[in-house]
């Protein structure tokens, strides 16, 4: 079963990027955490949402630090 959910897991795309795509989400994760009061985890979904072009789902008021470079909505 593991090996059958591990090929599953191959096929999709978000599951398998590639190292520059893991370089990318890096370095800007590290430029938003060095401009901004966030956590490492916090840089890092923010920067993976402004690349994707997607909305953070969040009561955390410090994602509003990033301003219009982040869609935001606060639950």
């Amino acid at each position: 079963m593991v090996r059958r959910q591990t090929q599953a897991r191959r096929n999709i795309p978000a599951a398998n990027p590639d190292r520059a795509t893991h370089r990318r989400a890096f370095l800007a994760s590290g430029e938003i955490k060095a401009h901004h009061a966030l956590s490492y985890a916090d840089a890092f979904a923010a920067a993976l949402a402004i690349a994707e072009d997607a909305t953070i789902l969040t009561a955390d008021a410090e994602f509003a630090t990033l301003g219009d470079r982040l869609q935001r909505l606060k639950i």
